[in-house]
């Protein structure tokens, strides 16, 4: 809302994610990147032609390189030689397309048309390079300014209001136009990379309907029937209400919503969009009817300044809004997890008095002063539990220790933090020294394993080096805890989504119909059950010779036998996408092991 009121949406877009990524559906006001665009450029071009003719003034030798065309032109040209380089050589699409340096170049052929089209004249100036260069051109080139003069100016005059006949070079204009911008619509996809050579489609279509003028085919067959010309009244309103339907639409639906849904949410943005225009649009540009044209005038004379008051206004909410992470009474509890769960004191007082040894690690808290007689080591996914466990076992003094991204295993990885294998050794040497540890429970996001530690992309397979080095880690660690003779408990993960939003579950289930709710917001058991299969076969191998080591599974508490859900019993059990709020971590039974 802040950006959007300050015209700069496209650069906080910029550095927040793609036009086409997944989180880009669920951006209600992303079309706002568009008009910050649009706004610079107005901003930005009249002073630019203001230079120009102040030193086409100053300067009259200098005619020559002050030609308004041929300098629009110039600049138009580096701007989609900016794009074609961002695109084929930085390989930077985000940048390119939310850029306005690399987006100018489209704004720009419309003025190019503008100025062919309002001054055909002005290149026969004295001095005009580009006018002697078309009229002193040989063959086609020659007279070329001039057959683009006449067939600008004349293009009414010849149409023949006694027949049916239209001027062939117009209706062909429209008629391509047209079709470079159907192929641009059918073949521009979202692994395209715009803009690139792939924006000339429509912005050469626009260029040609435009300059077609009234009397083509298309224009006046198509483009000026009274329907296409209501929707040309309310495009702006349109724009402004069809994506924020449709994003919210995606929001609540958690995924892309049926066509039905989609064809309501479109008309219900054009009757918005026409009321918007006959209430809010007409009357702030023209006035009321009531009005008289001494009211109007007065009224005209007033408006601009109301509007950037309400501008300003929008934007400190947008701010404001921002400021506070949002709305307190909008997601109270949620808050009040967070600030519970992941980020309040995650160092306490008394782990640091008495474990100083390892009061560096990211997690460390202490239940109880003195010696701790359960410890749950591990990253965020073993901290997650801290509150579980101190209910689970009130006469124990809970200890959970570890660090964000950091694997309770010794040994080095490749992908995992240097600093992560000093602090397992430092975990570890702790737990088989200290007597009063009688439990240990290990917990970590395993999948991680997959997706940062082993090298693969998602639930895939990982390296074959990068396994071996893991379940050889894994192993040594867990043998070193087994011999102890403590009992040694490894957390298998809770289910992770890869493509819901937790979020997005668990603050509509007021709309939705609980069995829509699963369908939505939930994924088949097996998918997750194969990303512990690593963890669970380095166990059953030493629970052959140490029966103090063993498993306990969350997902046989947090799934039904098939399927694993979002919102489990109407209740919020998860805030990411792969943590547990802390009701969903007292599902947990760890009181059994």
């Amino acid at each position: 809302m802040a950006s959007g009121a300050g015209f700069v949406a496209n650069y906080l877009l910029w550095f927040e994610a793609g036009y086409f990524d997944s989180a880009a559906d669920a951006k209600p006001l992303l079309h706002l990147w568009s008009l910050g665009i649009e706004e610079q450029f107005y901003l930005v071009w009249p002073f630019v032609l203001w230079v120009i003719y102040y030193c086409g003034q100053k300067y009259p030798k200098a005619q020559s390189f002050t030609n308004p065309l041929l300098l629009t032109i110039g600049i138009a040209i580096l701007s989609f030689v900016l794009n074609i380089r961002g695109i084929n050589v930085r390989h930077d699409l985000v940048a390119t397309f939310y850029s306005a340096q690399t987006r100018f170049w489209e704004l720009l052929f419309g003025a190019i048309l503008a100025y062919v089209t309002l001054f055909p004249k002005a290149v026969d100036k004295p001095g005009d390079w580009v006018g002697r260069s078309l009229s002193n051109s040989s063959g086609w080139f020659r007279g070329l300014k001039e057959r683009l003069r006449i067939r600008t100016t004349t293009q009414t005059d010849a149409y023949d209001q006694s027949s049916t006949r239209y001027p062939s070079m117009q209706s062909m204009q429209s008629i391509v136009g047209l079709g470079l911008i159907a192929l641009g619509a059918l073949l521009i996809t979202p692994k395209s990379a715009f803009p690139g050579w792939w924006a000339l489609l429509p912005t050469v279509g626009a260029v040609l309907l435009i300059h077609a003028g009234p009397k083509a085919f298309i224009n006046r067959y198509l483009l000026s029937n009274k329907g296409m010309v209501w929707i040309g009244l309310i495009s702006y309103p349109l724009y402004l209400w069809h994506w924020p339907m449709l994003s919210l639409l995606r929001i609540i639906e958690s995924e892309t919503p049926a066509w039905h849904y989609r064809l309501v949410a479109v008309v219900l943005a054009f009757v918005l969009a026409t009321l918007t225009y006959l209430l809010i649009e007409k009357p702030i540009r023209y006035g009321f009817k009531s009005q008289s044209q001494a009211a109007k005038a007065k009224w005209q004379s007033y408006v601009t300044g109301i509007l950037v008051i309400l501008m300003i206004a929008v934007g400190y909410v947008g701010w404001n809004t921002y400021e506070r992470e949002g709305l307190g009474f909008r997601f109270n509890q949620f808050n009040q997890m967070l600030n519970h769960q992941i980020f309040a004191h995650q160092r306490n007082s008394l782990c640091i008095e008495e474990l100083p040894q390892l009061a560096y690690a990211k997690y460390c808290l202490l239940e109880k002063p003195g010696k701790p007689t359960i410890v749950i080591m591990g990253d965020s996914h073993a901290f997650q539990y801290h509150r579980s466990l101190t209910e689970q076992f009130p006469l124990e003094n809970i200890l959970t220790i570890g660090e964000s991204a950091c694997l309770p295993f010794t040994g080095s990885s490749s992908n995992v933090p240097k600093h992560c294998e000093a602090l397992s050794k430092d975990i570890l040497n702790y737990l088989t020294n200290e007597s009063s540890i009688k439990k240990i429970y290990i917990a970590g996001y395993w999948s991680y394993l997959k997706t940062n530690v082993l090298g693969a992309k998602g639930p895939t397979d990982p390296s074959p080096n990068e396994k071996i080095k893991f379940e050889d880690n894994a192993q040594s660690t867990l043998l070193n805890l087994a011999k102890t003779g403590k009992d040694t408990i490894v957390v298998l993960d809770n289910p992770h989504w890869w493509n819901i939003n937790p979020r997005d579950c668990l603050f509509k289930r007021k709309i939705l119909l609980s069995q829509k709710l699963t369908e939505r917001c939930g994924a088949k058991k097996d998918t997750f059950v194969a990303e512990d299969e690593e963890i669970i076969s380095i166990v059953n191998i030493l629970k052959k010779n140490y029966q103090n080591i063993n498993t306990i599974d969350s997902k046989d508490y947090l799934c039904d036998q098939q399927i694993c859900n979002v919102v489990i019993s109407n209740s919020e059990v998860y805030y990411d996408a792969n943590h547990l709020t802390p009701l969903g971590s007292k599902l947990i039974p760890f009181n059994n092991k």
